[in-house]
């Protein structure tokens, strides 16, 4: 009965959280709190909402930067858009890691991505984002998709096994061959 109640109350919590973000979100703003007032006074944030004010579709990943990720095959993807639609489009990642690798990597392909390093707080990012990437190499379903997914932003998959259980084309996401950067 202890856990039900603690359990009820947690849901009840949530419910005026998410009640309190939505209002903010809606009014372009996000509510400071210790937990994540780094982000919300962080440069970065600001960047993303400059892009998008800009009319910039804005792709995100959220992750470690790391070849497991699969960093290497979304510059790729990313290099061989047109120039018509790249300048379309802003590439955000966010997360530690490989970042300097990678941001040589994009600078040898010739293309322009934002690595903003880790954020204790994602959400303003998530709600800043039209698409969400995640094609991680790795087994099972992961944080950021499961974030992606309670955003509400549709994610970009690979049509493998892990995603397409979770995944359904059109509605929560868009496949993309497994591996291929084209």
């Amino acid at each position: 009965i202890i856990f039900i109640a603690f359990f009820l109350i947690k849901i009840n919590q949530q419910k005026q959280n998410i009640l309190i973000s939505e209002k903010y979100v809606q009014a372009g703003l996000y509510l400071a709190s210790k937990e994540n007032e780094k982000s919300i006074t962080d440069d970065d944030i600001a960047v993303v909402r400059e892009l998008k004010i800009q009319g910039k579709l804005i792709f995100s990943h959220v992750g470690t930067v790391r070849k497991i990720k699969c960093i290497d095959f979304i510059l790729k993807a990313i290099s061989s858009l047109s120039d018509e639609d790249r300048v379309k489009c802003a590439f955000v990642f966010i997360g530690k890691g490989m970042i300097k690798h990678y941001t040589d990597m994009a600078k040898d392909l010739g293309i322009e991505v934002y690595f903003l390093d880790e954020k204790k707080y994602v959400q303003p990012y998530y709600d800043l984002s039209d698409y969400v990437i995640n094609v991680s190499g790795g087994s099972g379903i992961s944080n950021s998709l499961i974030e992606t997914l309670s955003s509400g932003r549709p994610v970009i998959v690979w049509n493998n096994k892990t995603f397409t259980q979770v995944i359904k084309e059109g509605l929560n996401g868009i496949y993309c061959e497994h591996r291929n950067s084209t």
